[in-house]
C-alpha cells in the first residue's frame, strides 16, 4: 500500500496523487491530519480526514501503517504522528519517503527539526522552490481531476472580449513561492477596468468548481512576481487555456528534467511590467491565441497526463 500523510491542503496534491495511483491499480490513501477549515477540505475532497484525539482516528491511521509498503510524507507532521510513523517504519520496514512542496520556509525542515526520521528518497515539486533543494529528487505534481470532463473548449469570438481567470492566493513570503505582491493587486484593479478584458477573480470556490470554470476561458494568470509557477499552470494547460507566469529558465528546466522531456511548457512569460502589454496583444491576435491555447492542451496530454506522472513515481518507489 502506498500511503499518503499530510498535514495541509497543498491544493489537494497528495490526495489527487493518491487517487491517480488509485485508478492505475495501486492500493493507494491519502491521510489528512490538522484541524483544516471545512473550506479548506474541499482541497483534498478525496483525503480522509483523521483526528487522533479521537480512537477512531488513531485505529484508521496504525492499521494504514500496518499495511503500508511506502509511507509519503507531504511537507510535515506534527511529533505526534511522526512518533507513530517511526513506531511502524520498525515493524514493517515500509520506504519512507518525504516529499516538499511549496513551504513556509526555505530550508528542508525534517532535516533541521527531525534528524531521526531517516527518509529513503527526498522529493521536491518540480518548480521554482526546487533550486534551494539540489540535492532532492525533483517530480512533477499530479493534477487528477476525473469529475472534469475533457470538454470542447469555445473558440474566443472576434468581438468578445478576452476572458482571463486569474484565482488569487496567499503571499508566503519564500523567494521562489510568493504569488502576489502590492504592485501586482495594483495591476489587477487596473485590469478590471480595461474594456476588452472580461476579468474574473475567483476567490474563496470550490477548486473543482474553479476548474471546472477555467474551462470556460481563454488566459489563465498563475503568479508573475517571481521566476516560479504554481498548480494553477498546469490547470491552465489541462483546461485549454493561455497560461501567463513569470518562469524563468532554470525553473522550466527543472519541470522538464521532472517529465523526463527536453520539450519546455508552452508558458507565455510576463511580469508585473508586461503582462498588460501581453493581453492586449492576445487580444489583437486571436488566431496566436488559439493556437496557444492548442498547443498548452496538446502538452498536457502528452507529457503531464496522470497515467504518465504515476509511472514516475512508481520509478522513483521503485529505484
Amino acid at each position: 500500500m502506498i500511503l499518503h500523510l499530510t498535514n495541509s491542503a497543498i491544493s489537494g496534491a497528495a490526495a489527487m496523487l493518491a487517487d491517480a495511483q488509485r485508478a492505475a491499480g495501486h492500493d493507494a490513501a491519502c491521510l489528512q491530519f490538522g484541524a483544516l477549515k471545512p473550506e479548506m477540505m474541499l482541497f483534498s475532497p478525496a483525503a480522509i480526514p483523521v483526528n487522533l484525539s479521537r480512537p477512531a482516528g488513531r485505529e484508521i491511521l496504525t492499521t494504514m501503517l500496518a499495511r503500508a509498503t511506502v509511507v509519503h510524507v507531504h511537507n510535515w507532521l506534527p511529533r505526534q504522528i511522526e512518533n507513530l510513523v517511526l513506531e511502524h517504519l520498525a515493524a514493517t520496514g515500509a520506504q519512507l519517503v518525504w516529499q516538499l512542496h511549496q513551504g513556509q520556509r526555505e530550508h528542508p525542515v525534517y532535516l533541521a527539526d527531525a534528524p531521526e526520521l531517516k527518509f529513503d528518497k527526498k522529493l521536491v515539486v518540480a518548480h521554482g522552490f526546487a533550486r534551494t533543494y539540489d540535492d532532492f529528487i525533483v517530480v512533477p505534481n499530479c493534477l487528477y481531476r476525473p469529475s472534469i470532463p475533457s470538454l470542447p473548449h469555445d473558440a474566443a469570438s472576434e468581438g468578445g472580449s478576452l476572458r482571463v481567470l486569474y484565482s488569487p492566493s496567499s503571499r508566503t513570503g519564500t523567494r521562489w513561492g510568493a504569488k502576489r505582491d502590492e504592485a501586482f493587486d495594483k495591476l489587477i484593479g487596473f485590469m478590471e477596468r480595461a474594456p476588452f478584458l472580461s476579468l474574473t477573480l475567483a476567490e474563496g470556490i470550490n477548486p473543482i468548481e474553479l476548474l471546472a470554470l477555467r474551462t470556460r476561458h481563454d488566459v489563465t494568470i498563475d503568479e508573475v512576481v517571481t521566476g516560479g509557477f504554481h498548480l494553477v499552470s498546469y490547470e491552465g494547460l489541462f483546461t485549454g487555456n493561455v497560461v501567463i507566469n513569470n518562469a524563468d529558465i532554470l525553473s522550466t528546466d527543472i519541470f522538464c528534467s521532472a517529465l523526463q522531456t527536453a520539450e519546455p511548457p508552452p508558458f507565455l512569460q510576463a511580469g508585473s511590467d508586461t503582462l498588460f502589454d501581453l493581453l492586449y496583444e492576445l487580444d489583437h491576435d486571436r488566431a496566436r491565441l488559439e493556437r496557444q491555447k492548442a498547443a498548452g492542451r496538446a502538452y498536457f496530454e502528452k507529457y503531464m497526463n496522470w497515467r504518465r506522472i504515476v509511472s514516475i513515481y512508481d520509478d522513483i518507489y521503485a529505484a
